[in-house]
């Protein structure tokens, strides 16, 4: 089974809670001047419905679990300090590493965000003060193919507009200028941190969304 087999079970089951509230997919990235760092990856639930009671547990798949995720990323060679936050009933999971280079990150990346786990997408890429962050939507298991299984349509409309995707960079140094298909928020102390949201209608009509060429000063 590959890695990311376990990921659309629970991403499935993920959507069972949008339907009563948000779901809201953070990546979150600090990174150093040689391009090692550390990222974590989260699906945070604003609210869980109380008619749902004791069944919001069976919601996640008996067989999968973030664990499973996070023994595949520990054979990943520059991958580190993995460890999984969250459980089953939680309105929070999370999956965070540190990595030794770029190449490394895209290699977990690509487990964690592609369908295809063989695949690997130059999700980051830099050169001295340029990063290059590639999104890749097509092949995401959050994805409007992935979602149209649903028979509803407007359901399926719903589920896109109501699921958030946020994506955080940190840099040692100030950012001085990006380009992005997307609103761009400069956050930190010394406009370090690049910060980047959509929804998955947005991500789904264009795949440049959450893209961003990004010039530090």
């Amino acid at each position: 089974m590959k890695s990311t087999d376990y990921l659309i079970p629970i991403l499935l089951g993920a959507l069972l809670f949008v339907l009563s509230g948000c779901l809201t997919i953070k990546e979150t990235y600090t990174f150093k001047k040689n391009g090692s760092g550390s990222m974590t990856y989260a699906l945070e639930f604003d609210q869980v419905d109380p008619a749902l009671g004791e069944r919001n547990q069976e919601f996640l798949p008996a067989n999968w679990s973030f664990d499973s995720l996070a023994a595949a990323l520990q054979t990943i060679p520059g991958i580190s300090r993995v460890e999984v936050t969250g459980g089953r009933g939680d309105r929070y999971l999370g999956l965070g590493f540190r990595f030794q280079t770029v190449s490394s990150l895209n290699v977990a990346l690509s487990k964690i965000l592609l369908t295809d786990s063989s695949e690997v997408h130059p999700f980051f890429s830099y050169d001295g003060d340029c990063w290059v962050r590639n999104h890749r939507s097509d092949r995401m298991a959050f994805s409007e193919g992935f979602l149209t299984r649903s028979k509803d349509e407007r359901e399926v409309a719903a589920l896109l507009s109501r699921l958030k995707y946020e994506v955080s960079m940190s840099f040692k140094k100030s950012v001085g200028l990006v380009y992005s298909g997307t609103p761009v928020h400069l956050t930190g102390r010394k406009n370090n941190e690049v910060r980047m949201s959509a929804s998955l209608a947005d991500i789904s009509a264009s795949p440049e969304t959450l893209s961003a060429t990004i010039l530090l000063d």
